[in-house]
């Protein structure tokens, strides 16, 4: 056997790759820069944790942190800060009408435009869950009305006015996915 036909032999034996398949080629410098400039910063001890959380062959990491930090009567920091904010808003923006609507589900640019429309109307749109608001009522006069507060099916609608109830129920009453439950006159 000479060398041509050995050579032959071999011919076929390295793989083809077609050209349809690009090389892994790394992001450019500026853009790396970039990233690790805002990459968070973390503690040691909680970048571990994390780790360890993210690993998908850790059996011990199914619990959420959250929950170990938080239990279910307790707030995080954010949630704290959301709570003061509301109370301060609802105090500073002088509300007098109060009114628990139900809602169902419905697409988020419906529910977009209608939270303009009632903002043009005088009256504010606000749905944030239930827990938070249950804590902004809490020892105030409203605090019984968080029997009627169920995450994602109610939402509270403010309004400046107690002449606005009219108009509440008017704006109400052009959506099928919202229906007021009660109202109440204001006096935080």
């Amino acid at each position: 056997m000479n060398l041509f036909h050995l050579k032959q032999q071999f011919k076929f034996c390295y793989r083809h790759v077609s050209n349809y398949y690009f090389r892994p080629q790394p992001r450019p410098y500026k853009r790396r820069v970039y990233e690790s400039a805002l990459a968070p910063i973390l503690p040691k001890q909680l970048e571990e944790e994390i780790k360890q959380l993210n690993n998908p062959y850790n059996i011990y990491a199914t619990s959420s942190p959250q929950k170990e930090f938080f239990g279910e009567n307790e707030f995080s920091l954010y949630e704290l800060a959301l709570i003061e904010k509301l109370n301060k808003w609802i105090k500073t923006e002088g509300f007098r009408l109060m009114a628990i609507c139900h809602t169902n589900f419905v697409k988020e640019d419906v529910l977009w435009l209608a939270k303009n429309k009632f903002r043009l109307e005088g009256i504010e749109f606000c749905d944030y869950p239930s827990k938070i608001l249950k804590k902004v009522f809490e020892n105030s006069p409203y605090q019984n009305l968080s029997n009627f507060l169920i995450d994602e099916c109610t939402c509270l609608l403010f309004g400046k006015e107690a002449e606005n109830i009219s108009v509440l129920f008017n704006q109400c009453s052009q959506y099928s996915w919202i229906f007021p439950i009660g109202k109440f006159f204001l006096e935080f």
